[in-house]
């Protein structure tokens, strides 16, 4: 009895994900390629300004160094709570 239960939850979990997620996104996806000529990838010729990779090239190394330091950090903080006798003192 509860497989079919957590299945029928699993299932309407995932038309709704379907509904809300997936079909908005595929919908955006295709009319972003549609211009007043009909379809074309004119739309993404921004891509390939120099200006936008240098943006972008920015923008992504930023979020290394962030997601680098902040996991370095969280793991020192995991360790040092988990295995040593630090008093909780604040």
């Amino acid at each position: 009895m509860k497989d079919k239960e957590l299945k029928g939850m699993s299932l309407i979990v995932l038309s709704v994900f379907i509904a809300f997620l997936l079909i908005p996104l595929a919908i955006l996806l295709s009319k972003s390629f549609e211009t007043d000529a009909g379809f074309a990838l004119t739309n993404y010729s921004i891509i390939l300004d120099t200006r936008f990779t240098k943006a972008l090239t920015n923008s992504l190394t930023i979020s290394a160094i962030t997601a680098i330091s902040t996991t370095t950090l969280a793991f020192l903080l995991s360790y040092s709570v988990n295995y040593t006798n630090i008093p909780m003192q604040f």
